[in-house]
């Protein structure tokens, strides 16, 4: 007799990244997605601003394939992953200014 094993999956990680300004899109490290897709209508895979996101990968067959250190039947796995505070260096000026009632670098016209 035989019988075909469920396949394990790793459940994929995401990163940190730096906030930039502009959208960020998580790249998912294990991601497979000939077994799994990324369930776009109750996870976020993009954003803009600081913060704690969750993307949702879910199985693409849950009889036949299960996720690493989960029970069979599970095909939702929540994966974290944030965008952290981008830390900006203050300026420095150096040299020695006279104060002369102008703007620096303007001239007093008559």
């Amino acid at each position: 007799s035989w019988s075909i094993a469920v396949r394990e999956l790793t459940i994929p990680t995401a990163g940190s990244y730096k906030f930039t300004g502009r959208e960020i899109e998580t790249a998912l490290t294990g991601f497979d997605s000939q077994y799994s897709y990324k369930n776009t209508t109750s996870g976020t895979f993009s954003a803009t601003h600081v913060g704690s996101y969750n993307a949702v990968v879910t199985l693409n067959d849950g009889v036949n394939l299960k996720w690493a250190g989960l029970a069979q039947g599970v095909v939702d796995v929540v994966v974290p992953w944030n965008i952290m505070v981008r830390t900006v260096s203050i300026p420095t000026i150096t040299g020695t200014y006279e104060y002369t009632g102008n703007e620096p670098g303007t001239t007093e016209t008559a």
